[in-house]
């Protein structure tokens, strides 16, 4: 049975994150020595970019990104995710500033993007115009 690298990279997470320092860089030099010798060094690569998704998937961590025009307090910004029904204390929150957004906030959590700025409604406003003219 043929593995994709993202099961690859689980399953390396999920078999060293209980063991000591010394056992665990064992079992990833042979990982890894396995991996070249039937995959190729492309797959290695790419087992070890997908690792920190992995790791975040197994731990149920996420990351979020909150884009806002003006500067967002680490307060502000952890309740506006628990506003979303994420748990702020399981999540990487990265705020962004974008003086473009005019107001409101976007948050974006993995393949979801909740957009509520100014921006947004400007632009919903200006298509529903020129559609009708």
């Amino acid at each position: 049975m043929k593995y994709g690298a993202k099961e690859m990279a689980k399953a390396l997470y999920a078999v060293t994150r209980e063991l000591d320092e010394a056992a665990s860089r064992a079992a990833i030099q042979r990982f890894a020595a396995e991996t070249v010798r039937r995959y190729g060094p492309a797959r290695l690569a790419k087992v070890l970019h997908l690792l920190p998704v992995a790791a975040d998937e197994i731990d149920g961590r996420q990351k979020a990104v909150i884009e806002t025009a003006r500067e967002l307090s680490p307060g502000l910004a952890k309740t506006a995710v628990a506003a979303l029904g994420i748990d702020p204390n399981r999540t990487a929150i990265t705020t962004v500033v974008r003086p473009e957004l005019i107001g409101g906030i976007r948050v974006r959590l993995a393949d979801r993007v909740f957009d509520a700025t100014v921006r947004r409604r400007l632009d919903l406003f200006r298509r529903a115009v020129t559609q009708n003219e």
